[in-house]
């Protein structure tokens, strides 16, 4: 299972596992998940200020029901060799959740998925998504 106790993500946040590319971060305290999620995207080493490297959606945005979020997880870098896709508000999106679960299992080579959410009880779809999946990593 891919997943950590919350007193282990800042150790994990320090030296990310190169083979994970979609990672939650999820919990009640929005400030928390944001900063981490803020470290874990500087850590990518892609410029933040760069709109051909890092895309930001809103979960309500990738629940329309699209493919938004496949068509950017799948769209060929321009000017670097991967993409950031952070997704903000993340939560009981069944579109966002079944999008995510086809990402885990056709992973793409390009993209690196960054998802903050709020509180996420253990059945939740996207959470149980993630941990199950060898590429991706819940941290709350």
């Amino acid at each position: 299972m891919a997943q950590k106790k919350a007193f282990e993500v800042d150790a994990w946040l320090a030296r990310p596992s190169p083979e994970t590319s979609i990672v939650l971060f999820y919990g009640p305290d929005r400030g928390l998940v944001a900063e981490r999620a803020r470290a874990f995207a500087v850590r990518t080493g892609l410029p933040l200020d760069d709109p051909f490297s890092v895309v930001r959606l809103d979960a309500s945005e990738a629940e329309k029901g699209d493919g938004r979020l496949l068509d950017e997880a799948r769209t060929v870098p321009m000017f670097s060799s991967k993409r950031l896709l952070w997704v903000r508000n993340a939560g009981g999106q069944k579109g966002f959740a079944d999008d995510v679960k086809a990402l885990c299992t056709e992973p793409s080579p390009d993209a690196i998925i960054l998802i903050e959410a709020g509180e996420l009880k253990k059945g939740a779809a996207l959470r149980t998504t993630i941990e199950g999946s060898f590429i991706g990593m819940a941290l709350p």
